[in-house]
């Protein structure tokens, strides 16, 4: 009888890569400086600032500081919300690397106990 390679081999190459692609998107995945997130929320906020006075019909707006201090705000949420959501996608790559490695090499190394006559 011709002794055939676990074709769990293939699922540990499998699990290697998608360890590999989360991790290394992960660790790429850069929380953004206070001073950077600042530059951000300000620039987001002046072009939505821009449109809005490019679509009222005379060009001028009264916003309260509270509604601008709100808006900017969002804005911020919106900028930490991104980077959290990447680094989640990235460690779901890992943890599902993670568990197909961890599955494959049990599934390789008791295969000698059910091959047993």
């Amino acid at each position: 009888m011709r002794n055939r390679p676990n074709p769990f081999w293939f699922v540990v190459v499998i699990a290697v890569g998608f360890l590999v692609y989360g991790g290394s998107n992960w660790l790429r995945v850069e929380e953004p400086t206070e001073a950077e997130l600042q530059r951000n929320v300000e620039a987001n906020y002046q072009v939505d600032i821009a449109r809005m006075r490019a679509s009222a019909p005379d060009g001028q707006m009264d916003l309260s500081e509270e509604w601008k201090q709100k808006h900017r705000q969002a804005i911020r949420d919106e900028f930490l919300a991104a980077t959290t959501h990447e680094k989640e996608v990235a460690r779901s790559w890992f943890v599902v690397g993670l568990a197909l490695l961890i599955f494959s090499l049990g599934r390789i190394l008791a295969q000698p106990l059910f091959n047993k006559n």
